[in-house]
């Protein structure tokens, strides 16, 4: 989001970031500084121009970070039928969408149908991430 220095820091990282294949799974910004990774809610910051992410009660720079959750929530989206990047399979809220609880209950109701992990694994797998930028990564960049 412009005018956020988080935000832009976080979006020309991941534009600019040099293996690909460990972006997975999808940043979306909930407010300034917080962050939905897969199934985490997690704050960001940003200090002396490097990226810290909170874990436990701590901080871990960004990289780091990437290597130790990005696995663990890519199987942990995979076993719930959940599309890491955001698609319409995500549980996170998009404006003027159903709610994750709502879009649950349809898809257990039948009325939904969710890829299976196979699949899923495959689309993710597959997906040409440069070829969307920051926006496939970062919500609001």
């Amino acid at each position: 989001m412009k005018g956020d220095y988080i935000d832009e820091t976080l979006g020309e990282y991941i534009n600019n970031y040099h293996d690909k294949s460990k972006l997975k799974v999808m940043f979306v910004r909930l407010n300034p500084g917080v962050y939905q990774f897969g199934s985490k809610k997690i704050c960001v910051g940003v200090e002396q121009g490097k990226i810290n992410i909170r874990v436990g009660g701590g901080y871990m720079v960004i990289e780091e970070f990437l290597d130790s959750y990005t696995t663990i929530e890519l199987e942990k989206s995979i076993r719930e039928g959940i599309d890491p990047q955001g698609g319409e399979n995500s549980p996170m809220k998009v404006p003027g969408s159903a709610s994750p609880r709502k879009r649950l209950a349809a898809a257990n109701a039948g009325l939904s149908r969710s890829p299976s992990p196979k699949k899923l694994l495959h689309r993710v797998q597959s997906s040409p991430v440069g070829k969307h930028g920051a926006a496939r990564f970062s919500a609001y960049v």
